[in-house]
């Protein structure tokens, strides 16, 4: 059975040609943007991110999470909403 974070990402490429980009994903419970942040460090060249944008006004433009990871992150983010 797939989580919903793989039913996401298969959703997102789906139809998409993705052939020679390394994609690596991971599953945490734990704090996100700070396990983020960690996996940044280990020499990313992008981070491309989705958002559902919630909770706050500033919230409403992105998500804690992705607002965290764009704030801190040594490498280029890409959010998509």
């Amino acid at each position: 059975m797939k989580s919903n974070g793989d039913l996401a990402l298969a959703n997102t490429l789906k139809g998409q040609n993705v052939e020679g980009v390394h994609l690596s994903k991971k599953h945490v419970s734990e704090n996100a943007s700070v396990r983020i942040l960690d996996e940044i460090k280990r020499d990313f060249d992008l981070v491309i991110m989705g958002t559902r944008g919630h909770g706050g006004i500033v919230g409403a433009v992105l998500g804690s999470v992705a607002q965290r990871v764009l704030a801190n992150s040594d490498c280029p983010v890409l959010i998509v909403k």
